[in-house]
């Protein structure tokens, strides 16, 4: 029993001896676990930490670079913008701002030069000089920029007329305020025109200096203030030293024969004065034989005409002119000063407008053709002598002129021969007067059916003068061997007459020629009848290379000029191009057409015959002949060329005459 106990007694000392040495160890396994775990936290940290500093270091390292980096573009784009300034200074400045600069750096030219030069002084002007022209390019480049180009004008007279009435509304009222912003602004518009003056301001300016002249003259005339003149003097020379510059760049930009803007009232007025010089030199020159010159200055004349066709009716101007000076004097009871400047301007335009009408008599009644069917028979055939001989001379240098490849002669003497040809057609005949006696009569005839027995009488008396002028003609021409011969024949020998309208008869009797030749006559294709070319119309504004693409698109050799109403004005054909701009040595990029097309050609009608078109065509020694339709008004409807007309011809030929011959 003791035994056993103690056995027991034993197991369990033993147990709890084992069991507290399992707690021991176990807590030193978990004693050691946690310190192993606050060593690998802490060392987790101290690379957690690291980490952190190496990515802080490399992004301090990133920024520093990029900063670096952004002050050397700032230092470059600063050096950059500095040398851009130093080299044109007026770069992204508003145009006024530029035209201000630029007009100082002038007046500074001026006093430089006014004193004692030495070489600094010279330097200066260099210098001075070489800024004045950087100004006028960074001008030039800012002309047209929406941002920058505030020296419009349009804008400015607007800006103009719009202070002037705020003036005159703020000394009605009593507001001085008005007043001083009113005159702030009439006096900025004023400089900025200044600075963009027109021709007609300059010329203004001059006459102006020319009035206070003879003012100062006429009221000291016994002892003239010779100052005063003397600074009239040099005012009168500075601004026509200014006009020159002035047109100088009109024909720098390409505007000396155009208009700059059509909504500046200046530039029609320019117009109006510019088509009356030239028509004065164009009289001056011709009665000098200048014919090279009178044809340029006819070419610029028809280039301004057409612009100036392109005016509306001076109904439909005044009717406007009503219309816009209502709408002015609305604008101007409801205090809408820029609604009144920018209608003034409008109003300006079309006042303007109808001035050049009636500088340029284009609503001047037509003057009255001559009545040659009054002529006596002597005063008939007179006349008829002078225009043959006038012919046969201007034909004469017509021939030495080609041969001597004077074109623009050429064209002058081509009109020439033109108007007398159409003088000549309109004298009286024996073939007209038979026609004229015979309208008469059929007159008389429908107003006995109508019983107007006034008019029959006035009739009556017209026939009975008709019928004896056809009389003493009959009889002059039967004295005289004279045959009256139409418009179409007045230069072409009976023989070209047989080959050109005709076809061969050799070997035939009398009878039988004269019945083949009636009706080849009679069976002659009309124009309508051939094939005619569509044609390429154009402008005489429009330049030559414009030209050029459209003849080659249209795969033709010619081109015909109409003007602002669509009437033809001009033909231009290869030989045009080549001869008178490639030939010239002129840019065709900046020739316009009107330069060197052939002015008032030419033409055939739609019911005219193909006979008629071929002795035209080899009459005038052209190749090309246009076609227009008069049923429509003159509208141009083709162009036909001499292969063609020769083709029909010779093809009639062949089918009717030979077959008969065989």
């Amino acid at each position: 029993m003791r035994l056993a106990v103690a056995r027991i007694i034993r197991a369990y000392v033993e147990y709890r001896r084992r069991n507290a040495a399992f707690k021991i160890v176990t807590w030193y396994r978990m004693t050691r676990a946690r310190y192993y775990m606050r060593r690998t936290n802490k060392a987790a940290k101290v690379v957690q930490a690291c980490a952190r500093m190496w990515k802080a270091k490399m992004l301090r390292r990133r920024r520093m670079k990029a900063v670096l980096k952004m002050q050397a573009v700032m230092r470059g784009a600063h050096a950059r913008r500095a040398a851009q300034e130093q080299s044109n200074p007026y770069g992204g400045k508003r145009r006024s701002v530029i035209l201000f600069a630029k007009s100082e750096l002038e007046a500074e030219v001026v006093r430089v030069e006014d004193g004692a030069m030495d070489s600094e002084d010279e330097k200066e002007i260099m210098t001075l000089k070489k800024q004045i022209k950087k100004a006028a390019d960074a001008a030039e480049m800012a002309v047209g920029n929406q941002e920058l180009d505030d020296m419009k004008r349009p804008e400015l007279l607007a800006k103009r007329y719009a202070a002037d009435a705020e003036l005159n509304y703020g000394s009605q009222v009593g507001d001085f305020d008005v007043c001083a912003s009113a005159q702030t602004k009439l006096a900025d518009a004023n400089e900025k025109l200044a600075l963009v003056p027109s021709v007609m301001d300059v010329k203004e300016q001059l006459d102006q200096v020319a009035r206070r002249t003879t003012d100062l003259l006429e009221a000291q005339e016994d002892t003239p203030d010779f100052s005063a003149l003397a600074a009239l003097r040099r005012e009168g020379m500075a601004l026509e030293k200014k006009l020159e510059e002035v047109k100088e760049e009109r024909t720098k930009k390409g505007y000396g024969s155009r208009i700059a803007d059509p909504d500046d009232p200046t530039e029609w007025a320019w117009l109006s004065m510019q088509m009356r010089y030239l028509r004065e030199s164009l009289a001056e020159k011709s009665a000098l034989k200048q014919y090279a010159e009178c044809s340029h200055i006819q070419r610029v004349i028809v280039r301004m005409q057409a612009i100036a066709d392109e005016v509306p009716p001076a109904e439909e101007l005044e009717a406007a002119h009503e219309e816009t000076g209502a709408r002015a004097e609305a604008a101007k009871a409801s205090r809408s000063f820029d609604e009144y400047g920018r209608i003034m301007v409008q109003l300006k335009v079309l006042e303007a407008k109808q001035q050049l009408r009636v500088d340029l008599g284009l609503d001047a009644p037509p003057e009255p053709e001559e009545d040659f069917m009054a002529m006596q028979p002597d005063e008939i055939f007179e006349k008829r002598g002078e225009l043959q001989a006038a012919l046969d001379k201007q034909n004469t240098e017509l021939q030495e002129a080609m041969q001597e490849q004077d074109f623009a002669k050429c064209s002058v003497l081509q009109q020439q021969i033109a108007e007398s040809e159409a003088t000549l057609a309109k004298l009286p005949t024996v073939e007209n007067l038979r026609e004229e006696v015979q309208h008469v009569e059929e007159e008389i005839s429908t107003k006995i059916k109508e019983e107007d027995y006034e008019s029959c009488e006035k009739l009556q008396e017209k026939l009975a003068a008709r019928r004896e002028l056809l009389q003493e003609l009959e009889s002059r021409e039967e004295t005289q061997g004279l045959r009256a011969r139409d418009r179409s024949s007045s230069n072409l020998p009976d023989g070209e007459h047989a080959m050109l309208g005709r076809p061969s008869t050799a070997g035939r009797t009398s009878a039988s020629d004269s019945d083949a030749e009636e009706k080849f006559v009679r069976e002659a294709r009309k124009i309508n009848k051939l094939r005619v070319m569509e044609p390429i119309v154009l402008t005489a504004s429009q330049t030559v290379f414009d030209a050029c693409r459209a003849m080659v698109s249209g795969r033709q050799t010619c081109a015909l000029v109409v003007d602002g109403r669509g009437a033809l004005c001009g033909i231009l054909t290869d030989k045009d191009i080549t001869g008178r701009c490639v030939a010239q040595y002129l840019d065709p990029a900046n020739t316009v057409v009107g330069d060197i097309m052939t002015s008032n050609p030419k033409f055939v009608d739609m019911e005219e015959t193909a006979g008629d078109a071929l002795n035209m065509m080899i009459d005038g020694h052209f190749r090309h002949l246009p076609v227009v339709d008069q049923s429509r008004g003159g509208a141009v409807t083709g162009v036909i060329d001499i292969a063609r007309v020769l083709y029909d011809a010779l093809k009639r030929i062949e089918g009717e005459v030979l077959p008969r011959d065989a």
